[in-house]
């Protein structure tokens, strides 16, 4: 099965997590690294989880540890069959941080990605100060491919975004 292994399951986004994750959106922990940082109520993430889950080219999973616990969403977006390419993300809730929730989640996002959507080319988008993602995607044999100079303003200045790729060999 491609969405359990014996630590995690990933499910799919769904109008029950909507209190689950309005929390991970409105921590500034987890929001801090995402590209929109505004605060979100109730009404407009219930339009984005029946928005997203509508949308073909996007797929959000929960992911639950062995407890049934909600530890995260690992994302595929932008998928673009006609190129065979995808990005990929992934955010982990504060308290369950570092137990291997997000590399576990990925890897099982990259392997469906790669033999059930034939894709060829996944990517994912990093600001450069988050040394936590850069190191995951770089442990998951991701490699750098570019950097777009001042992309992202956050608490007052400027920085880079660096995009990670992985190939189907």
């Amino acid at each position: 099965m491609y969405f359990k292994n014996n630590r995690i399951t990933l499910v799919a986004l769904d109008l029950k997590h909507l209190d689950q994750v309005i929390n991970w959106i409105n921590n500034e922990e987890i929001s801090e690294s995402s590209t929109s940082r505004f605060p979100v109520g109730i009404e407009q993430q219930k339009e984005w989880i029946l928005k997203t889950v509508k949308n073909k080219s996007k797929q959000k999973l929960i992911i639950q540890n062995e407890k049934l616990e909600n530890v995260g969403m690992v994302s595929i977006m932008n998928i673009d069959m006609r190129n065979s390419n995808a990005e990929v993300g992934v955010y982990i809730d504060p308290m369950f941080m570092r137990k291997g929730y997000a590399a576990e989640a990925l890897k099982m996002v990259i392997d469906f990605a790669f033999k059930e959507l034939n894709l060829f080319k996944l990517y994912a988008n990093i600001h450069q100060d988050n040394m936590k993602s850069i190191s995951l995607f770089e442990k998951l044999n991701f490699k750098f491919e570019s950097k777009f100079i001042k992309e992202i303003y956050k608490k007052g200045e400027y920085t880079d975004l660096i995009r990670y790729y992985i190939l189907n060999n």
